[in-house]
């Protein structure tokens, strides 16, 4: 939880946004393309069903 409030107090600092969820995952585990770019399509249906492995989503304060 001390990463995840971290990353969160950082992503406000610097965008001026409030991050909900962080979910700290392994390397390797992003969907990608086969051109190598990360498949946002793939990684939000991921997220959704949370079928992501992670250690957590550090969630709960909006």
């Amino acid at each position: 939880q001390p990463i995840a409030d971290t990353v969160r107090a950082a992503i406000s600092s610097r965008h001026g946004v409030t991050a909900r969820d962080i979910l700290l995952v392994p390397a390797g585990s992003i969907p990608r393309t086969s051109s190598g770019k990360i498949a946002r399509r793939a990684c939000k249906a991921s997220y959704i069903e949370e079928s992501l492995r992670g250690s957590g989503r550090g969630g709960g304060r909006p």
